[in-house]
């Protein structure tokens, strides 16, 4: 949040889609382009140029620039994960009020951490939230924004007049200070473990004694002693050959080669 003076440089037009600005033209750094630190300038740090969240819902189409927004956090989702390029990506949904409207902003990927941070900073109560540079997207025939990787910013209850300003009208309309922010969209989907323990089977020791066949089921028990050594068990290769120790690793005969990684199996009864 600085301002400097830029010299030498190329200007050319724009073009492209989810542009930073509205203006035509940007700036092209050369290697003699200069750029020096202004010290006492009048000019605004954060650079911030908000849009009416009813004007962001009102768009039918994808729009071609990057806007900013601010709004009060009136709801937000629980955090999610979905796969994307065969990577886990975390993800949460805000709904963001203003004056004139609501509207949704989904975060992704650090920008998650980053908004728990900072709320973890502020003092409790309603937020406001304030996203720089985020992009408008249409899914379902609906407009939402959406954070740019690396270029969008979070402020959270940030000092500035459009924040004072939006908790003045919350005091205006009678709420109070510490509103309750309502949990949006789908229950959060169960971890691996709780997904696996409400799958299964639950069974006693009793039960699973007296079976025959090879299933997987949950069993709730209490340790009462560890047995050594590996009479009841024997460590296996994936082809569910038994393994031998050797030079520090494991030899399959079946396989014919040495594995590092076993897999412990019962013995047939």
């Amino acid at each position: 949040g600085e301002v400097y003076k830029l010299s030498n440089f190329v200007v050319a037009p724009v073009v492209g889609s989810y542009r930073p600005t509205m203006h035509p033209f940007k700036l092209i750094f050369q290697k003699k382009t200069k750029v020096q630190n202004v010290e006492k300038s009048d000019i605004p740090i954060l650079g911030l140029s908000f849009t009416d969240l009813a004007e962001v819902s009102s768009y039918s189409d994808d729009y071609d620039y990057l806007i900013d927004v601010i709004g009060l956090m009136s709801g937000i989702s629980n955090e999610l994960e979905y796969i994307r390029d065969g990577k886990v990506t975390k993800m949460v949904v805000l709904e963001l009020t203003d004056n004139s409207g609501k509207c949704e902003c989904a975060l992704f990927g650090d920008y998650v951490d980053e908004l728990q941070r900072l709320i973890g900073k502020s003092p409790s109560g309603v937020h406001v939230v304030a996203i720089q540079f985020a992009k408008v997207k249409i899914f379902r025939g609906k407009a939402s924004i959406q954070n740019v990787m690396n270029t969008t910013r979070i402020f959270v209850d940030p000092e500035i007049k459009e924040a004072s300003e939006l908790r003045k009208g919350l005091a205006i309309v009678g709420n109070d200070s510490t509103p309750v922010i309502t949990t949006t969209g789908p229950r959060p989907r169960p971890s691996f473990v709780e997904d696996f323990v409400m799958s299964k089977y639950k069974k006693s020791i009793e039960q699973i004694n007296s079976m025959n066949e090879h299933e997987v089921f949950v069993v709730s028990a209490v340790i009462e002693s560890l047995v050594d050594g590996e009479s009841w068990w024997y460590p296996a290769c994936n082809c569910h050959r038994a393994v031998i120790p050797d030079s520090g690793a494991f030899y399959c005969k079946g396989c014919e080669k040495h594995v590092y990684v076993t897999i412990p199996r019962l013995p047939p009864n």
